[in-house]
């Protein structure tokens, strides 16, 4: 289906290391016709100076808000595809056919009408084992990430969801219903886009289609730990208050006595030692949850607006693979090798082990294609970069 146009949204802040790799990964993508959207947050890293020579070739735009939700609008307005695709600047597909995939599926005569949005698979870094895996959701705000089959057997309680951070829909649907709800500046934000979707009639999709995401921090989560409980305690009460099929001041009830049950506030009190809070913390902690809480029961008791997103659609700016490779290549390699071209390291010695964790999970790097035959094909390849000035050509066959 060449004929179709896509865009692949990427939503990033303080991630400049995450977003240049996941460029580059993108220029392997086999579909023929797609622009690449980055919306940059309120950063505070090099990644507004660094993404200027790419912006002939990535459309590139700014919101000075950290909402997620504004931010995926944002980037939605900016694009020009008939599909658009979200993944996220810590992740990147797991082949050259993740786009094709998505594109496919949504322009299949038996979907066209009634597919809302489809998800594919998350995996944890390069594990085979999922984060999000066909998961579904119910209106009192409980999420279940790895779905057997066994939630959906109740029609009308559990809801088919997709991850944020890895799936597609096509424009004219989004536009209908108003796009992410800004009220919702994190957690539960694609969930909400789901329960909207399937309020008006859609199929949310799920189909075998992975990224790997490598968890890099964020001001909200940091090694998988949250450390902003106001805001997500916030976006719960508000996504409960207005996705209930109850009366509001039941649901507001119902919320409040859930609460304790609820995953963000039930972590304060584990006793596992990574999460294990002091008095004064957890006393901190609890407050910061009740405010959260107060402030999403204000702002979910009034009526949700609908978003006005796009006026005329811009002009298409192709992804350019071979450029973008290049572009890439030369901020991942030299910008970053302390060492100058002819330098035998990566990065710098306190940072590699970082870099390596993230990206490859490996502490201990294998450098060598033989000697390392748990790593992938895409990993043993940016091992070779280390030691040559520029990446090999692969098919995209």
């Amino acid at each position: 289906m060449s004929e179709v146009q896509a865009s692949i949204i990427i939503v990033t802040i303080n991630r400049s290391e995450a977003l240049f790799l996941l460029l580059e990964e993108l220029t392997w993508q086999d579909f023929s016709s797609f622009e690449v959207v980055v919306v940059i947050g309120p950063t505070e890293d090099d990644t507004k100076e660094r993404i200027k020579s790419f912006e002939q070739f990535v459309k590139v735009v700014h919101c000075n808000a950290a909402n997620i939700s504004l931010a995926r609008n944002v980037g939605a307005a900016a694009a020009s595809g008939e599909v658009l695709v979200y993944i996220d600047d810590d992740a990147y597909p797991t082949d050259g056919q993740w786009l094709s995939r998505y594109v496919d599926h949504l322009e299949d005569p038996q979907h066209l009408e009634k597919t809302g949005v489809v998800g594919g698979e998350v995996l944890i870094s390069n594990s085979s084992y999922p984060e999000f895996e066909n998961g579904v959701f119910n209106r009192d705000g409980f999420q279940v990430f790895q779905n057997d089959g066994q939630s959906n057997a109740t029609p009308g309680v559990w809801i088919p969801r997709v991850a944020g951070g890895n799936h597609a829909f096509r424009r004219e649907v989004f536009e209908k219903i108003g796009g992410y709800d800004e009220n919702i500046s994190y957690y539960l934000d694609e969930t909400d886009f789901c329960c909207r979707l399937f309020d008006v009639g859609y199929r949310i999709d799920w189909v075998k289609n992975s990224i790997r995401h490598y968890r890099y921090p964020s001001s909200v989560r940091k090694n998988s730990r949250i450390v902003d409980r106001y805001q997500i305690a916030k976006s719960d009460f508000y996504f409960c208050l207005q996705n209930s099929l109850h009366f509001k001041i039941l649901t507001f009830f119902l919320t409040w006595i859930s609460l304790p049950r609820k995953h963000y506030f039930r972590e304060i009190f584990s006793k596992d030692e990574s999460y294990k809070l002091g008095i004064i913390d957890t006393f901190k902690t609890i407050c910061s949850v009740f405010k959260g809480a107060i402030a999403g029961s204000v702002v979910g008791w009034r009526r949700r607006k609908k978003n006005r997103l796009f006026e005329t659609a811009p002009e298409f700016r192709k992804f350019d693979r071979e450029v973008v490779r290049e572009l890439a290549f030369e901020h991942i390699w030299f910008r970053n090798n302390p060492m100058g071209e002819g330098g035998s390291s990566f990065r710098a010695i306190e940072h590699s082990n970082q870099i390596f964790q993230v990206y490859w999970s490996h502490e201990n790097f294998g450098f060598t294609e033989a000697q390392n035959l748990n790593v992938s094909f895409p990993e043993v390849e940016r091992a070779i970069w280390i030691f040559r000035k520029k990446p090999r050509s692969r098919s995209l066959d």
